[in-house]
């Protein structure tokens, strides 16, 4: 089942306050049209996701922006949220046409300060795809001081990523 929420299309202008998820999604996606949704997945595609990205944490419901050129799909961005410690981070994850990672975003992270990874950590999940490399200590640098933002992060990409390859084999 597909609820579709809104349809916009994203230039959005300089603001003075933090960008909208959807004015970073524009910002990935320039002069795309950008629909936001929300998929129910079915028990058998939720089954698929943790299979795929060996992640033991499923979700039944994925909140993802599509995005399309001229008619044509150019990408996906997806919302992912979970707890890293006892606090809650959004991600939202920009995936191409081809299902590689194009951008990274922290949408909210409410552990302490100095357990946020930097932007360079992210940075390393730039041109990624869903492989034995998109890992910690693979493909990917763990961060000092921050492991469990950082596997966080990894367990969110990685899901994503599943859902993205799930939702476009349907």
């Amino acid at each position: 089942m597909v609820v579709t929420v809104s349809m916009l299309v994203a230039q959005a202008p300089p603001m003075a306050s933090p960008p909208t998820a959807l004015e970073l999604v524009g910002l990935a996606f320039p002069g795309c049209e950008i629909r936001w949704e929300v998929v129910a997945l079915t028990a058998a595609q939720q089954q698929r996701v943790v299979e795929q990205s060996g992640v033991a944490r499923g979700t039944a419901t994925c909140r993802r922006f599509l995005v399309q050129k001229e008619g044509k799909c150019v990408g996906a961005a997806y919302v992912d949220a979970r707890t890293v410690r006892s606090q809650g981070q959004s991600l939202l994850v920009c995936v191409d046409a081809a299902g590689k990672v194009l951008r990274i975003e922290v949408l909210q992270f409410a552990e302490p300060r100095q357990y946020r990874p930097r932007p360079e950590f992210f940075a390393q999940f730039v041109g990624q795809k869903l492989d034995d490399q998109l890992q910690l200590r693979r493909g990917i640098r763990p961060v000092a001081g921050a492991t469990m933002s950082a596997r966080a992060a990894v367990d969110a990409v990685r899901t994503v990523l599943a859902v993205h390859a799930v939702l476009v084999a349907r």
